[in-house]
């Protein structure tokens, strides 16, 4: 790819149809060399976005937040995956990037529980309190 970007090609012609094909072979670094090269391309790739959170590439989803990535896309499923797949990290970037939580932590407690993953779970409950509250919610209409 970089060979081809140094011999005037122009690689951002159909870009996103490039990146997700490096993606889905797993061609890591030329999914970093294209989201580098130029970034605003690929700002509004929000299914590359969400499979890189579910699948914990952190330096993927951390760059595509800085360029600007709306990390609520899709009504948060990028957190909501996180979250099912045990993706601690991810998790606490897209939060600290602005998530929106109170949206969606039933549903991202909900998955996480779903796919018995019990220390996102703990995670969960010790850092943000208003899962916690929602949890402690849902328990009581659950015992009534």
């Amino acid at each position: 790819m970089k060979f081809l970007a140094h011999q005037g090609m122009n690689i951002h012609l159909d870009h996103e149809i490039n990146i997700m094909r490096a993606w889905k072979n797993n061609h890591f670094g030329t999914v970093k060399f294209l989201l580098l090269s130029n970034p605003t391309k690929y700002v509004d790739c929000e299914n590359l976005f969400i499979q890189i959170c579910v699948n914990g590439h952190y330096s993927l989803a951390k760059i595509m937040i800085n360029v600007g990535t709306n990390v609520n896309c899709q009504e948060c499923a990028a957190i909501i995956a996180a979250c099912k797949e045990g993706q601690i990290d991810i998790v606490e970037l897209l939060i600290d990037n602005g998530v929106n939580m109170r949206f969606c932590c039933f549903e991202a407690f909900e998955k996480t529980c779903e796919n018995r993953q019990f220390e996102m779970a703990d995670f969960l409950l010790k850092h943000y309190s208003h899962v916690k509250s929602t949890f402690v919610s849902i328990m009581s209409w659950a015992h009534t």
